[in-house]
């Protein structure tokens, strides 16, 4: 069985505390926490054949199991370089990143190692670029 490995910037802290983001459909929530439940969940659902929300999955996924190795960014574009080679050590073959900041810095350091990277925070255009940011996707 393959086992792909994917490290996961998460945003749990801003400078050591818990940080919160306001919302039009609550006072407040922390994306840090609901991104690795949701990540978790993925690899839950790629680790055991669930069909619940995809019913192919089964089919997609046969010999694969997903290993996820979350970084703290705290917000911080300063933990991109210490996270990326960390994640390096684990051994990832793709990374996900959080802010437009994190995955412009980390797509840059990403495409030296020709390692895939996805933005699900990011929004700017200028990411889309495959001259630019040729192993950079943003969701």
């Amino acid at each position: 069985m393959k086992t792909v490995k994917v490290g996961v910037f998460s945003p749990n802290t801003a400078a050591g505390s818990t940080i919160y983001l306001q919302s039009a459909l609550t006072t407040r929530f922390a994306p840090g926490p609901q991104l690795v439940c949701a990540a978790n969940l993925a690899a839950r659902h790629v680790n055991n054949k669930d069909a619940s929300v995809v019913p192919t999955m089964a089919n997609l996924t046969t010999n694969v199991s997903v290993e996820l190795y979350y970084w703290d960014s705290a917000l911080l574009t300063q933990a991109a370089l210490p996270g990326f080679f960390w994640m390096r050590e684990q051994g990832v073959h793709a990374i996900v990143t959080d802010g437009n900041a994190m995955t412009d810095y980390v797509g840059q350091v990403a495409a030296v190692f020709q390692l895939p990277t996805c933005g699900y925070l990011s929004t700017d255009p200028d990411l889309s670029s495959a001259y630019s940011y040729p192993y950079v996707a943003l969701m």
